[in-house]
């Protein structure tokens, strides 16, 4: 089983590449965030967009878009993803993610507790699909900061599903631009594997 990142359908969560598990930050007002990047390995490849904006000093704005490029036959974009997060407190927030159109949705609770040795951040929510059950979903991730490099790992869990990992790193190549590289997998058959690179932008 290939385990998707960041896509699966519509987004679960929405953390700092390559991580998928988000933290209570949001996007500041009046500014804006883009994330690009490509995943896969020999049997597949995806290129991913993201982008934020800061509505209010409290609330953000996402768009999330994949395109499955390889293989050729099953080529083509994935639904796009509008999502909203919203500050509840200083390390708290919650979102909800729907594709356009479609019923389901989403719904994600972010704690992210202070520690001076690691970032922590812990989610979780609810993926509902209407006429069908619900699924309880949730994530726990882990880095540490060394000067401009940033590396640490994540635990992904969906009702059902085998429970995803992923190792990366991010390194801070100037002010607000970074590039990430991440190797991800689920604990039933190991690491698939999956590597992931990309670019992160403030402004």
């Amino acid at each position: 089983m290939r385990y998707f990142i960041l896509f699966a359908g519509f987004i679960l969560f929405a953390g700092s590449r390559p991580f998928s598990v988000d933290d209570a930050g949001v996007v500041g007002m009046g500014d804006y965030e883009v994330e690009c990047g490509v995943e896969g390995w020999t049997d597949a490849g995806s290129l991913i967009l993201g982008f934020k904006h800061g509505i209010t000093g409290k609330m953000d704005m996402g768009f999330d878009l994949a395109y499955d490029f390889y293989p050729a036959d099953r080529s083509g974009f994935s639904p796009l993803t509008v999502s909203f997060k919203y500050s509840l407190f200083e390390n708290t927030a919650v979102s909800l993610a729907n594709s356009p159109g479609s019923k389901d949705f989403s719904l994600n609770l972010i704690f992210s507790p202070s520690f001076s040795a690691f970032n922590i951040n812990i989610n979780g929510g609810i993926d509902c699909k209407p006429g069908k059950d619900e699924a309880l979903t949730g994530g726990l991730m882990l880095v540490k900061e060394a000067g401009n490099i940033t590396a640490g790992g994540e635990i992904t869990m969906k009702v059902g599903e085998p429970t995803g990992f992923l190792l990366g790193m991010i390194w801070v190549v100037k002010d607000n631009i970074q590039v990430d590289v991440g190797v991800s997998g689920d604990f039933v058959s190991g690491i698939n594997p999956m590597v992931t690179m990309g670019l992160h932008s403030e402004f």
